[in-house]
């Protein structure tokens, strides 16, 4: 994960990272719906914004939880060029 940030706070952590975009526009959706509800049950909150091919995604929560999602998140099929 070269330029990904993972910042532990107290309690709380946060994580940024760009990825280009592998999905069809159609599938995004999906794939909103099915990481919000994975993301509560990790009590993780964020952001996506998506445009131009890219996602640029905050994520807040446990180290752990954010850590382990960032990993998952590198490793998708659906992402390339992860930073």
């Amino acid at each position: 994960m070269s330029r990904s940030v993972l910042r532990k706070a107290e309690g709380l952590s946060q994580a940024v990272y760009l990825s280009r975009d592998r999905m069809r526009l159609e599938d995004i959706d999906d794939l909103v719906t099915a990481s919000a509800l994975r993301n509560a049950r990790h009590g993780i909150t964020g952001a996506l914004l998506f445009g131009g091919g890219h996602f640029l995604q905050v994520l807040e929560g446990s180290f752990e939880a954010a850590e382990a999602l960032l990993g998952r998140i590198a490793l998708a099929p659906s992402h390339t060029a992860f930073e």
